[in-house]
C-alpha cells in the first residue's frame, strides 16, 4: 500500500494512515533518515535542497549539466560542498573529475569543500583519510577544515572565521537525522531523532514493536553507536525479522551485534579507496573493481528479493 503514516496507538496496535488504518501483532519502525540542517546555520534551508530525496538529486543534477552544457553555460562554475563524511567526499570527487575529463581548468570549475572538523572523513581510519585527502587534492578540490558554516545567501557562504566563498551551487551533506517522529510517543529519541533501542532492537517497554535501520540509535557488542549505513540497516532488519519470528515461537531472543564489515569510498573514474574486514586496505583501481563487485552482488540480492516477493 501506498500512504503517509500520521500517528502510531501503542496501546491499540494500531498504525493510523492519512487514508487507512492498519492493525498490529508486531511492529517495525523503518522511517529511514533525511539530511540534517542544523537551525543554526542562518538561511541553510532557503538555498539548498535535500540531496537524500529523489527530487533533490535530480535538480542538482539539471542544474550542474544546465550550467556545464546548456546556452546560459557560464564562463566560470564555483560548486561549494558542507560537509565532509562519505557523501560530501565523494560528491566532490566525482564532480572534480567530470570536470576535469572534460578539459575544465581550476578556474573554470572550482570546487570546495567545507568540513568543521579538523580533517575530511572525522573518525575514520587515517588511511581513508590519506588517500581521500591526496586523491581529492589532486582533482583540484579546494579543502577547508576547522571552521563552521554560519550563514548562507543566494550565492555566498559565510564561515565562522568571516571567510565568505561565492557559489553557483551550494550543496549540503552535513549528516542525516531520522524521519519526522513525534516526541510524545512513549520511547527516548537521541540527539539526532533516531529511536533508542536495546540491544535486541526493541522499543521502549514493547515487546513486539521494533526500530531498524537509520531509524534507530544501533550500538555494537561494545556499545559503539554505529553511523548510519545500508550495511547497518540491512543487518538490524535481519536481526529484527529473526527476533519477531523468535518471539512468536516464544525463544530467546537473540542481540543484534551489528559490525561494520568495510568502507569503501568512490573518488572519481576508477579510483576508490577502503578497508575490508577492518584489515585488509585497498586503493585504486582494484578498490574501484571491489566497490562495483560490492555493488553487483547488493543488485543480484535485490533482484532476488524481487522475483521471491513477485514485483
Amino acid at each position: 500500500m501506498n500512504d503517509f503514516v500520521t500517528n502510531i496507538d501503542f496501546a491499540n496496535k494500531s498504525v493510523i494512515c492519512e487514508n487507512s488504518s492498519l492493525n498490529y501483532d508486531y511492529l517495525v519502525i523503518a522511517n529511514g533518515a533525511k539530511t540534517f540542517f542544523p537551525k543554526a546555520i542562518v538561511g541553510l534551508t532557503e538555498n539548498t535542497k535535500d540531496i537524500k530525496t529523489l527530487d533533490g538529486a535530480l535538480d542538482y543534477k539539471l542544474l550542474i549539466e544546465k550550467y556545464l552544457f546548456g546556452i546560459n553555460k557560464l564562463s566560470s562554475f564555483k560548486v561549494v560542498i558542507g560537509g565532509a563524511g562519505l557523501s560530501g567526499v565523494e560528491i566532490a570527487a566525482e564532480l572534480a573529475y567530470k570536470a576535469k575529463k572534460m578539459g575544465y581548468s581550476k578556474n573554470e570549475f572550482s570546487i570546495k569543500l567545507i568540513e568543521p572538523l579538523k580533517t575530511i572523513l572525522y573518525g575514520m581510519d587515517e588511511f581513508l583519510i590519506e588517500k581521500s585527502t591526496t586523491r581529492l587534492h589532486e582533482l583540484g578540490v579546494d579543502i577547508i577544515n576547522g571552521h563552521f558554516i554560519s550563514k548562507i545567501d543566494s550565492n555566498l557562504v559565510h564561515l565562522t572565521n568571516n571567510q565568505t566563498f561565492e557559489f553557483d551551487i551550494f550543496i549540503f551533506t552535513g549528516g542525516v537525522k531520522s524521519d519526522t517522529l513525534s516526541a510524545e510517543y512513549p520511547f527516548t529519541l537521541n540527539q539526532r531523532g533516531q529511536i533508542v533501542v536495546d540491544r535486541y532492537l526493541k522499543v521502549g517497554d514493547f515487546n513486539n514493536v521494533f526500530a531498524i535501520g537509520d531509524a534507530a540509535e544501533i550500538k555494537d557488542r561494545f556499545n559503539n553507536i554505529l553511523p548510519p549505513t545500508s550495511q547497518i540497516a540491512k543487518q538490524s532488519a535481519k536481526c529484527s525479522a529473526e527476533n519477531i519470528a523468535r518471539s512468536i515461537g516464544n525463544v530467546r531472543l537473540l542481540p543484534c551485534n551489528a559490525k561494520i564489515k568495510g568502507v569503501m569510498i568512490a573518488l572519481g573514474g576508477n579510483y576508490a579507496v577502503g578497508i575490508i574486514f577492518n584489515k585488509i586496505k585497498l586503493s585504486g583501481y582494484i578498490a574501484h573493481l571491489l566497490k562495483n563487485f560490492i555493488f553487483f552482488i547488493h543488485g543480484l540480492s535485490f533482484k532476488n528479493y524481487g522475483k521471491y516477493l513477485k514485483i
